[in-house]
């Protein structure tokens, strides 16, 4: 396997690194809950330049749409209830695939993750309150909730794992601690935002209280 090459001005050469193949029994299990702020560790100057270059260079290969698809397409394999959800639940195949709604949700979805990498490097001051308000829009989606975006962080995890692998050659533990720490936050922060904005609506409090974790 292939080394992914670092373009964003850090120098790895010097840093011994090592290439693992993370076993998909591990990657799952830990991809089954959001984790707490008490696990949450802020990433590291070398972990944000890794993300940055590892995304622009999968971006390269693979098309930002074709990445929210494939994670989109992953989640509904996972959990077809969650398409439930959405206004598109009817549709399989190519109707799903060519549905304006789906595209237009794939859009939005995939936005989400390139906003994040361009604003990696204020994960607490601009990206948070951004995810907060993301979450909060949630609270009026019928049958949206943790186990959603549970749901989601594991697809994204084997999405992305999965592209790195055939698109740059790359299955390195590094490239996937980095983006699992960054994903974890997204989803964390989503989730606080959903839980506010539930914890103040009278009709939600019941199903608050259930996922109070």
């Amino acid at each position: 396997m292939g080394r992914l090459k670092y373009t964003m001005g850090c120098n790895f050469s010097k840093k011994p690194g090592f290439r693992v193949r993370v076993k998909r029994k591990q990657e799952d299990a830990s991809a089954r809950r959001i984790p707490q702020r008490k696990h949450r560790e802020l990433l590291k100057t070398e972990q944000v330049a890794l993300l940055k270059s590892s995304w622009q260079q999968l971006c390269v290969k693979r098309s930002p749409y074709f990445l929210g698809r494939q994670i989109f397409l992953r989640v509904f394999e996972l959990n077809p209830e969650i398409k439930k959800s959405f206004q598109f639940g009817e549709f399989h195949g190519n109707d799903l695939i060519n549905n304006p709604m789906f595209k237009i949700h794939v859009k939005n979805f995939v936005s989400v993750i390139d906003s994040s990498i361009r604003s990696v490097d204020s994960l607490k001051t601009v990206l948070a309150p951004t995810l907060h308000t993301l979450g909060g829009t949630h609270q009026s989606v019928e049958g949206f909730n943790k186990n959603n975006l549970e749901i989601f962080l594991k697809a994204m995890l084997l999405v992305l794992r999965q592209e790195f692998k055939s698109a740059l050659d790359v299955d390195d533990l590094e490239v996937e601690v980095a983006w699992r720490k960054l994903l974890e936050f997204i989803v964390y922060q989503i989730h606080i935002g959903y839980r506010s904005a539930i914890s103040t609506t009278p009709n939600k409090q019941k199903g608050f209280a259930q996922e109070s974790p």
